[in-house]
């Protein structure tokens, strides 16, 4: 295996669980390795000491550029802290995906941690993707400053969330689908996103138990925001009425105050929320009748 490490792009084992000793040959090679810039570990049954392994040749390795440990259930907390260790120190990763690994809010936020220390020391090395689907990060991992989070490891109370990653590094897209971060989770994110230093373009929030309430904060959020392109709110729980100071009313009303002044968004998608046929067909209609600049709206 060692052999078969030079001269490739990507190491990949997937769907097939991590042999000791090969993974040992591949963590030394890894070592010094110049040519290895994407490394998938893909339902292989990896767990928090494999996390603290592959973190410790992380540390020196700045060739890397993707790490991909979707499907890995037993990292955990304690695994995805061993991996922000290494992630703040290392200068080469742009990519991280951690979808289903059993991460919560004390998880996200050992790394976003990580995350914003690197920015600050290195900031032209920032993280430009970071991939959560699937785990139970609720609103704490978003905002970690007046929540009781404490690293699983060392026990300190952690002070960042993925918000101040949004606002103090470059990243580009974040994938939070199948969470848990409910309507106090997005106004976290949105008073993030309505900062001018925000350079997030894609944000993903599929199946998070957003209601009205919550796409209240987004519509107010995307009036102001100056970054995104694409968001994503299907699965969720947003109905065709909402409430405001003008009473109640369908969703063109926000939809046109966020498009009157919004110049960067492509696409918003509201499919499989809990929206009427004839309130789906309503929208369209506008739609139809907005300026061709208007972005695509999935319903």
């Amino acid at each position: 295996m060692a052999k078969l490490v030079r001269g490739q792009p990507s190491i990949a084992i997937v769907n097939e669980q991590i042999d000791e000793e090969v993974l040992k040959e591949i963590l030394e090679e890894l070592r010094t390795n110049t040519t290895v810039v994407r490394l998938v570990f893909h339902d292989a049954n990896m767990n928090h000491v494999h996390a603290h392994q592959i973190a410790q040749m992380l540390k020196g390795n700045s060739t890397i550029q993707v790490i991909n440990f979707n499907e890995n259930y037993n990292i955990g907390d304690v695994g995805t802290c061993n991996l922000a260790t290494s992630i703040k120190e290392n200068t080469g990763i742009r990519e991280i995906h951690l979808d289903n690994v059993n991460m919560s809010s004390q998880g996200v936020c050992s790394l976003a941690q990580a995350l914003v220390e690197r920015a600050l020391a290195q900031p032209s090395s920032c993280v430009e993707l970071v991939s959560l689907e699937y785990n139970e990060i609720d609103k704490d991992g978003i905002y970690a400053a007046m929540a009781k989070v404490y690293d699983p490891i060392m026990g300190q109370k952690l002070h960042h969330g993925l918000a101040d990653v949004i606002v103090q590094t470059n990243l580009k897209e974040l994938n939070l689908n199948g969470n848990e971060i409910g309507n106090e989770g997005v106004k976290f994110l949105c008073d993030a996103l309505q900062e001018d230093c925000s350079m997030l373009k894609v944000l993903r929030l599929k199946r998070n138990g957003i209601n009205n309430e919550g796409f209240c904060y987004i519509s107010t959020m995307l009036q102001k925001n100056k970054s995104l392109e694409t968001i994503e709110l299907n699965n969720n729980q947003i109905v065709h009425a909402l409430d405001d100071e003008n009473g109640r009313h369908d969703l063109t009303r926000p939809l046109a105050a966020i498009f009157a002044s919004n110049r960067t968004l492509k696409v918003l998608s509201l499919r499989h929320n809990l929206l009427a046929s004839q309130d789906i067909k309503s929208v369209q209609q506008w739609r139809a009748t907005a300026k061709p600049s208007t972005p695509q709206i999935l319903l």
